[in-house]
């Protein structure tokens, strides 16, 4: 919505796919650890391989994230940087999923969490990324609750409906 508005957004999600791309240094750090089995066939990050990894070992998730979250600051500045170039004083719509997790609150102005059941988060994740109920509860297990996410907002969108 703040899209069609004209506010410039900047998408962690999308800047955490760039930063693995193949002949990126993510992705070769990424490879030298885990393997070149998380590969597909092109050359491109196998991301479910993967996260089935991850999301059952945390010291491996946090050797992954520590080979992705820099990178992913760095272009996040560097995005700032250049809408700040071109539109000074611009307001800049973030979307970061671990916001909270990655201690990043304190650098923006105004918080909007965007709030949905548990319930209904699982549900859209299995239906958004092909898997199943248990492998959609386990992702969730490595985020902050939203309920304990909204205590940080400065304004709450409350998404449970379509």
């Amino acid at each position: 919505m703040l899209k069609e508005l004209g506010v410039p957004i900047i998408d962690f999600d999308i800047i955490a796919r760039q930063v693995v791309e193949p002949g990126q240094p993510a992705l070769k750090e990424i490879i030298h650890y885990f393997g070149k089995q998380i590969l597909q066939k092109d050359g491109y990050l196998d991301r479910k391989k993967l996260s089935n990894i991850v999301f059952n070992d945390l010291i491996k998730r946090r050797k992954l994230e520590g080979f992705i979250h820099p990178r992913i600051y760095t272009e996040f500045i560097k995005q700032v940087n250049r809408i700040a170039l071109k539109k000074p004083g611009v307001i800049i719509g973030v979307v970061i999923p671990l916001l909270i997790e990655l201690n990043f609150q304190h650098i923006f102005h105004k918080l909007i969490i965007v709030y949905l059941s548990k319930q209904e988060q699982v549900k859209r994740l299995t239906i958004r990324d092909k898997i199943s109920l248990e492998k959609a509860a386990n992702m969730l297990k490595a985020q902050l609750p939203l309920d304990k996410k909204i205590e940080y907002a400065d304004f709450i969108v409350y998404n449970d409906k379509s």
